[in-house]
């Protein structure tokens, strides 16, 4: 009887994955300096920056995220024509998010998994003026209720083993074994010096269906896919945009860097008639 050969190979692949979107509402009672705000306040500019993932914990079937940033809200005073700043610094969060099993354990033993976080949005969405009804800024005549929001990606990884035979299964069984788990790319852009990008865009088009992140304050970016083709386009205004084919297999999890360079600004002289 003859024997078949098997070979043993492993891939990372996600094993479980959740999101969450939540909205959250600040209010502001007073300037940077601590001073009131005025009666009379036009909001123009609201920045919710400085984010920190501080703590990642996995309570069962769900990961509890714990973080801190910054908001930051600039307004015109319409009387003194002045502008002005209110701010909060560690604006402190905990959110639970529930995680949806992709695949099994690795059947390996000793191979631990790993949970990761990632931030997908986080924007303010909404300036208004008004009263608060808060018992730490009840004495406040004129307060800015800004509301936030932010999106959460969880994902729990590990090694995946293959176990394929050699000699009996054919090219149609053998996909059927691999499991049809999510894929991820991630990494990061920067400069040709090697400073991080902001909001740099990153397209990945299967042909049919168009996906789309954008790089953080760090340069960095995080893109959940189907395994399938893509074709990926790499810009940002002022920059030389780049392409790159991709090919994500089931559960796969890569990490791409690009450096952009600056497009060449257009010399020449120009001339100018005097009538």
């Amino acid at each position: 009887m003859e024997r078949s050969a098997y070979i043993l190979a492993t891939e990372k692949a996600i094993l479980s994955q959740g999101k969450k979107c939540v909205h959250r509402t600040h209010y502001l009672c007073h300037t940077k300096e601590g001073n009131r705000l005025p009666q009379d306040i036009c909001p123009l500019e609201a920045v919710v920056a400085n984010l920190y993932i501080t703590d990642v914990k996995k309570k069962g079937s769900w990961a509890k995220v714990s973080g801190t940033y910054d908001l930051f809200v600039w307004f015109r005073d319409n009387q003194r024509h002045t502008i002005g700043l209110a701010e909060a610094k560690k604006f402190s969060f905990t959110e639970h998010i529930s995680l949806s099993t992709v695949l099994k354990n690795s059947v390996l033993q000793g191979i631990k998994s790993h949970l990761c976080v990632q931030n997908l949005i986080l924007k303010v969405v909404r300036v208004v003026t008004g009263r608060c009804r808060e018992k730490n800024c009840q004495d406040y005549d004129q307060i800015l209720k800004v509301v936030v929001e932010q999106k959460l990606i969880a994902f729990e990884y590990s090694l995946q083993p293959l176990c394929l035979p050699t000699c009996l299964q054919s090219t149609e069984e053998t996909q059927k074994t691999i499991p049809n788990a999510p894929a991820v790319i991630k990494g990061k852009v920067v400069t040709k010096k090697g400073n991080p990008l902001l909001r740099v865009s990153i397209k990945a088009f299967d042909g049919i269906n168009e996906y789309e992140t954008k790089t953080n304050s760090e340069g960095k970016y995080f893109l959940p896919l189907y395994p399938d083709e893509y074709e990926l386009v790499i810009a940002k205004s002022g920059y030389i945009a780049q392409t790159f084919k991709l090919n994500l297999s089931s559960g796969e999890i890569k990490s791409i860097d690009f450096k952009l360079e600056k497009k060449l600004a257009r010399k020449g002289f120009r001339l100018k008639f005097q009538r």
